[in-house]
């Protein structure tokens, strides 16, 4: 059952309520009711600028990483690279092309409806609406604005923004790649160490022949230290011995363990000389003086023999190199300190006249090593960086035994001099066997001499790839971003109340038509064309329309009758009230 049609005199249209429509969730009027939020447009321009707001934070966003290098530390092997590059390429392509078709669509959504609602030309519509269906379409009707300008602002609006969205398209598949580098990779390397006997075989039975054979051993090794160069002696610096890398891919220097040798030395005291015996009593150590020549700095010979006076084994008199006990030197040339002083001198002419030197200086030395690294070439093995710990200065004072900080006691000439020979003894005794053979000894089937192992950290270049930012493609997005934000304020229409007609989101045939028979007062606005070229139809359109007639009584009206719950006599009144022309309303 349909009631009776009820003639719109100002549009001239009717409508129809057919009673098939009641409680149906329809409104009056023949027009589908919608959900109150979809009645206003500031929804899809809300959207519309948090798209495109977020779109310049992902730029910002790549440019923060790019300054502080963040996608560097994601690093990946050389035969994954090609799997990579078109994975983050994909990726990158696929998101920006749904993303950008979705700015477009609502953005030209909210141009189609800007047109509709303007009074303007009708050729500004159309050749607005035809520069949103692509670059190609944009430039022509810029083109055509030479002859006919309609609305170049419209036509340049859309063509920037596509254009930019056109740029952004390009440019972002290559805001991210793969780079290749060669970078730094630590390795573990073994070294050799510090020389070390093998004492499976000592015991308290052998351990003097044990002694003195690594004496000999160690002395007879020095008969290479002059021929040595500082290209086969590696591993031996001045009064230093340093870890020797093994054969290694590593590049650059690598730190090492090294020991340096640091001896000090002190005059010794009320030092008394027996001319029979040539013995010295050296603060309470007898030693055999046995003097030889002059300017000579020497070490004095243990005595052979206990003495009397301390009635002591003859073991009590040796005194090894540091080992434990410290060592007595004599010299017959002054030795000054730093302070140009002389330790105090033993006349020996008062007791013997025949003595080839006439007074002598005796002094006493000790031995301390000191742990260190240093830093040698990865594949010479030569030292590169080294802190000497020779001391260059000194004084003469008296020898206190093995002191707790020898920093105190320097003679550094005589000291250095001495550290670097006992640093060559050393690696002597590790990478040079003696000339000849050394006494054999009850231990000697168990001495042997080997290095310990050591290890280092070695660094080679390997070649690897990593995530890489283009800077200029994130610049060319971010400039390409903020120009399509700043469009998107154009068309725009945050808290603006539009009538449901205009919930159209293009001009194809159906919208057009329905346009059309909407607005019958826009055919009799126009002059009839006979030729339809394009030039023409567009001289035509030179006419102001308002396609969507924003009436607001009859906007009113529909709203009021698509809320209202209808019964029968609510529906009776209406009836009556559309039977009558909309004149006589009062």
């Amino acid at each position: 059952m349909n009631l009776p049609r009820a003639l719109d005199e100002t549009h001239g249209r009717s409508v129809t309520i057919d009673m098939q429509d009641l409680g149906s969730g329809e409104t009056f009027l023949g027009k589908p009711r919608e959900p109150t939020e979809m009645r206003y447009s500031c929804q899809r321009s809300s959207l519309s600028l948090s798209l495109h707001v977020a779109l310049v934070a992902i730029q910002v966003f790549l440019l923060v990483v790019w300054h502080q290098e963040w996608e560097h530390g994601i690093i990946f092997s050389v035969d994954k690279e090609l799997r990579v590059a078109r994975l983050v390429k994909g990726i990158l392509t696929t998101f920006i092309t749904l993303y950008s078709a979705l700015l477009v669509f609502i953005t030209q959504s909210l141009a189609l409806r800007r047109d509709l609602h303007r009074r303007q030309l009708l050729t500004a519509t159309h050749d607005n609406a035809v520069a949103w269906s692509g670059l190609g379409s944009a430039v022509a009707r810029l083109w055509d604005q030479r002859a006919i300008p309609a609305s170049s602002i419209g036509v340049l609006t859309a063509l920037t923004y596509l254009a930019s969205i056109s740029a952004l398209h390009t440019a972002f598949p290559g805001v991210a790649a793969p780079q290749s580098l060669f970078i730094n990779q630590s390795v573990p390397i073994s070294t050799q160490s510090l020389p070390t006997f093998n004492l499976s075989g000592v015991n308290e039975t052998n351990s003097q022949d044990f002694l003195f054979a690594a004496e000999q051993y160690a002395a007879r090794s020095l008969s290479f230290l002059p021929f040595s160069t500082p290209s086969n002696t590696l591993g031996l610096h001045e009064a230093t011995l340093y870890d020797v890398l093994e054969p290694n891919p590593g590049t650059g220097s690598a730190r090492v363990n090294a020991t340096s040798f640091s001896i000090s030395c002190g005059y010794i005291p009320d030092t008394a000389f027996n001319a029979t015996t040539q013995i010295i009593n050296a603060g309470g150590t007898y030693s055999w003086l046995g003097l030889t020549d002059l300017d000579v700095i020497t070490t004095v010979a243990a005595a052979p023999f206990p003495d009397p006076a301390r009635n002591s084994n003859l073991s009590d008199n040796f005194y090894y190199l540091g080992f434990p006990h410290p060592a007595v030197f004599y010299t017959s040339i002054p030795v000054l300190d730093s302070n140009n002083n002389t330790a105090p001198w033993i006349k020996l002419s008062d007791v013997d006249s025949n003595a080839a030197a006439k007074a002598v200086q005796v002094s006493r030395c000790s031995l301390r090593l000191i742990e260190q690294t240093v830093l040698v070439d990865s594949q010479s093995h030569n030292l590169t960086s080294f802190a000497s710990e020779m001391p260059q200065t000194s004084t003469w004072v008296p020898f206190s035994g093995q002191p707790a900080n020898v920093s105190t006691v320097y003679l550094h000439d005589v000291e250095n001099q001495l550290a670097k020979i006992v640093a060559s003894m050393f690696w002597m005794l590790g990478h040079r066997a003696p000339v000849s053979a050394y006494t054999d000894t009850s231990s000697a089937e168990s001495f042997n001499v080997s290095l310990l192992a050591g290890q280092a950290i070695v660094t080679r270049l390997v070649i690897q790839d990593r995530l890489d930012l283009n800077v200029i493609s994130i610049v060319e997005c971010l400039v390409a971003s903020l120009v399509l934000l700043g469009l998107s304020f154009r068309f725009s229409r945050l808290g603006r109340r539009e009538p449901h007609a205009t919930k159209l989101d293009g001009l194809d045939m159906l919208q057009t038509i329905w346009l059309f028979r909407d607005n019958p007062g826009v055919a009799a606005s126009l002059e009839q064309v006979q030729v339809p070229t394009d030039v023409n139809l567009r001289r035509a359109g030179m006419v102001q329309v308002q396609l969507i007639d924003m009436d607001v009584c009859m906007t009113e009206l529909t709203e009021e009758l698509g809320e209202i719950s209808m019964d029968k006599d609510k529906l009776s009144e209406l009836t009556h009230r559309l039977e009558k022309p909309l004149g006589e309303e009062v």
